[in-house]
């Protein structure tokens, strides 16, 4: 799955294509460094696992990246934690039955920056 960069504004900034297989699958695995991408104040970085977008509802469709996306722009202002609880909460009601059919494991990190006093 690629990962996504967000703006301030929740728009997507970056696609976070994969270069490789998933990290810690194997510790003989080199990996090759993507191009540069520069990080501004309020940018969102969201990592997840299949498990997000596949999660299904009753009728078999799937929460998707379009329903993740959403939950991230609806919710760019507040904590990163916040974020992934409330990510975790619409997958819940989404699917319906509280039973998960597969790992569903988020990152998301805010940019942020210090004000030198």
């Amino acid at each position: 799955n690629p990962g996504y960069l967000l703006n301030a504004a929740g728009d997507v900034k970056a696609e976070l294509s994969s270069l490789s297989m998933p990290l810690g699958i194997d510790r003989d695995v080199a990996f090759e460094n993507s191009p540069a991408i520069p990080l501004e104040a309020d940018d969102l970085l969201f990592l997840y696992t299949d498990g997000v977008v596949e999660a299904a509802a009753p009728d078999g469709n799937a929460f998707g990246v379009d329903r993740a996306l959403d939950i991230m722009r609806r919710l760019r202002r507040q904590p990163a934690a916040e974020i992934v609880s409330a990510l975790q909460a619409g997958i819940a009601a989404f699917t319906k039955t509280g039973v998960r059919q597969d790992d569903i494991t988020v990152v998301v990190l805010r940019v942020t920056t210090e004000v030198a006093r």
